[in-house]
């Protein structure tokens, strides 16, 4: 589980010392290093290479950044100290923070190889070093940190098959589905990093892919999913621009790779949107919405109408943290909604007519 950070938790990064980079140098036997890890250490430098200067913290970053829980700022600490790597937020926390919302959970990417990582914290889990993820684990946090890598060719259109561990930040966003998830940050040095646009596309309310689009949602058929999911923006709809739009009328067919849970997963995280709707009825358009529930969704249908009429303040879909902001309610509601199929969607037992 990745860590939930409610505001106004941690403290300014001063307070615990985190003003700079890590040291450049290591020697064999420092920290009780092995020797893989020593042979594969990678500066800060080395890994930026080929990016231009990253810039300084937008407002609202920056306010996130000062309330990160002690526990993740240790967790950084540790790694670009006794570690001697570099470490930085990447992926949803930086685009919700960007967009204007508050993040509840943090991904990271390092430089550290998995093993490095398991050493510096033996409470970590190892969750798939085989793909460079190890979750460490301190105090009340536990977060995902991820080597940098490269992915290798996906074949079945799931999942790639080789990585490389790599030594590139630039190529390690590179290989990210959406330009609004291909930011990172480094905290100790306030910069943001976003070499392929994500920050201007937020801004524009617009849903671009990382490179060539059908390339990408080929590599692993979720992504197009991701894709009419991300399209609401929660504080405002984006719109796909005219190459992904073209690559996602692939989506029927690319999502046949795809097992039910995965599909069924996303599909869950859309209805939870505000403009669920709006969504949905994009789906229909590309004939996704007949490829997960075999029944074809008429734009101007009942239930596509109903959606939209839908109170989502009162629904539990929109609450913070699963909680109602008003009165409590009976365990009668509470199981009547428990019950919602919105609330829990699941495919049907059968073909439908």
């Amino acid at each position: 589980k990745k860590v939930a950070l409610a505001p106004p938790l941690g403290q300014p990064l001063g307070a615990l010392g985190l003003r700079g980079p890590a040291p450049l140098c290591v020697s064999a036997g420092d920290g009780g290093m092995s020797a893989t890890a020593v042979r594969e250490m990678i500066t800060w430098q080395q890994a930026e290479e080929g990016l231009e200067g990253g810039v300084p913290f937008p407002e609202f970053l920056a306010e996130f950044v000062d309330r990160l829980p002690e526990d993740l700022l240790d967790i950084i600490s540790t790694i670009e100290g006794e570690g001697k790597g570099t470490v930085w937020l990447v992926g949803g926390c930086v685009r919700d923070c960007l967009s204007g919302l508050q993040p509840w959970e943090v991904d990271m990417a390092s430089t550290l190889l998995p093993e490095r990582l398991l050493e510096l914290f033996p409470r970590s889990i190892d969750t798939g070093s085989q793909f460079g993820t190890v979750t460490v684990r301190k105090g009340g946090v536990a977060v995902e940190v991820t080597t940098l890598r490269a992915d290798g060719d996906y074949s079945d259109g799931r999942r790639p098959e080789a990585v490389t561990f790599g030594k590139s930040l630039k190529e390690d966003l590179l290989r990210r589905d959406f330009t609004i998830n291909a930011m990172a940050v480094h905290v100790g040095r306030r910069l943001l990093f976003d070499p392929y646009g994500g920050q201007e596309d937020i801004a524009k309310g617009v849903l671009r892919a990382v490179g060539d689009a059908e390339a990408r949602l080929r590599e692993d058929g979720l992504r197009a999913m991701r894709a009419y999911r991300f399209i609401d923006g929660k504080l405002g709809e984006r719109t796909p621009d005219a190459e992904l739009a073209e690559a996602l009328k692939l989506a029927p067919l690319l999502l046949k790779n795809v097992s039910l849970e995965r599909v069924w997963a996303e599909f869950s995280k859309i209805l939870q949107g505000p403009r669920a709707a709006t969504v949905v009825e994009r789906m229909a358009e590309d004939g996704v919405t007949q490829a997960i529930i075999h029944s074809r969704v008429a734009l101007f249908s009942t239930g596509v109408r109903a959606l939209r009429k839908l109170p989502t303040e009162e629904l539990p879909l929109w609450w913070s943290n699963g909680e109602e902001s008003g009165s409590a309610e009976n365990s009668t509601a509470k199981t009547m909604r428990a019950e919602d199929v919105l609330s829990a969607p699941r495919p049907p037992l059968r073909e439908q007519p």
